[in-house]
């Protein structure tokens, strides 16, 4: 997704979409749950999710880092995704490992430069 387009949910919104969305993936396909609605997407392509609050764009990024960490920190697709989202606003560098190390220990691993 190209920088200009990045937006950055506040904690309401993230708490928000975290309360009634939930997903799960299965083989290639990840499931999104939303008030009782099941659709499909799948992993090794970006999708977009159209909420009340505002349409997010889910990164193949982020999909693998969700993958990678769901089974051991419990965080969800729209954690990773609006951290990432965070990282690339403020200019930090997004790999796995700063994107797990904010979600763990917030702010104060911002890299001023």
């Amino acid at each position: 997704m190209p920088a200009r387009n990045i937006k950055v949910m506040s904690q309401d919104e993230l708490d928000y979409l975290n309360s009634i969305y939930t997903f799960d993936i299965e083989e290639d396909i990840i499931g999104v749950l939303c008030k009782g609605r099941l659709t499909f997407h799948n992993k090794n392509g970006p999708f977009t999710i159209l909420t009340a609050v505002r349409k997010i764009t889910i990164s193949i990024e982020s999909i693998n880092y969700w993958i990678e960490q769901k089974d051991k920190t419990g965080y969800t697709l729209f954690d990773i995704q609006n951290t990432m989202n965070l990282l690339k606003v403020i200019y930090q560098e997004v790999n796995f490992d700063s994107v797990m190390n904010y979600l763990k220990n917030g702010i104060n691993t911002i890299i001023t430069v």
